[in-house]
């Protein structure tokens, strides 16, 4: 089926446009004092850092020689994916394995470390091309774990895991953790239940929604990034004998 690209920018402006036009009161540039476990907190506060966990670095490109409409790229310790979105840039995104070897900071330590990792080709092909003002950034302790327990509260999102980049879609884990927390806390805010028992209710949907593709997911992770695994996907692929669609379903 053809898919959309879009940027998180684009997607995030949008969904707060809805979310106020719904009636949602957006606060700007503040901090909330959120209390894990508190009645009537839901954490939606993104992903937790991971002591000595993964790195990520993206940046957006216009003139960008394409291949495919999408590419992925297998390097050493590290992988990296490039997409269309709007306005004819293409999004290129990848996750390596510290230390992020090379010299410079920005764009040019992530072309420096992409060299590093095998990946010449793509490095010199971001190189002709020209970097979107303020897209490129970077984050560090980067962890993929199994959905947590109940006793810190109901979470949605990456506050509650995240799976790792290639082997499944985050954004949809977290629209869909959402959407299914939304119903227990309609019933709280109505009086329906306790607090307790729609916190429970999340907590437990959430699971039993994502555990499958989290538990696949640390299956096949380490496949995409060990040189080993590496060479034992691509004989698979080369023989024929690589399961794509059970595995696209188990992590969809």
């Amino acid at each position: 089926q053809p898919a959309i690209g879009i940027s998180r920018h684009a997607l995030d402006s949008r969904m707060a446009a809805a979310f106020q036009d719904a009636g949602g009161e957006l606060r700007l540039r503040s901090r909330a004092k959120f209390e894990p476990g508190a009645e009537g907190w839901l954490d939606a506060t993104g992903r937790h850092a991971a002591r000595g966990g993964w790195a990520g670095m993206k940046v957006h490109l216009t003139a960008f020689e394409t291949r495919a409409p999408l590419e992925f790229h297998l390097g050493r310790g590290a992988y990296v994916g490039a997409s269309a979105i709007e306005g004819g840039t293409v999004n290129v995104c990848g996750l390596f394995r510290p230390p992020i070897s090379g010299t410079g900071s920005g764009i040019a330590r992530m072309l420096s470390h992409l060299e590093a990792c095998g990946l010449g080709d793509l490095a010199a092909r971001m190189r002709a091309a020209t970097p979107e003002g303020g897209s490129f950034c970077a984050v560090a302790g980067l962890g993929f774990a199994s959905w947590p327990s109940s006793r810190r509260g109901p979470r949605v999102g990456d506050s509650a895991g995240m799976i790792p980049p290639f082997t499944g879609d985050g954004m949809a884990i977290a629209l869909q953790g959402g959407v299914a927390a939304a119903a227990p806390l309609a019933e709280y805010a109505s009086g329906s239940c306790t607090w307790h028992e729609a916190a429970e209710r999340v907590s437990a949907v959430t699971r039993r929604k994502f555990a499958m593709r989290l538990g696949a997911a640390a299956v096949l992770h380490p496949f995409l990034t060990l040189r080993a695994g590496q060479a034992s996907l691509a004989m698979l692929h080369r023989t024929g004998m690589l399961p794509f669609g059970a595995v696209f379903n188990a992590l969809h």
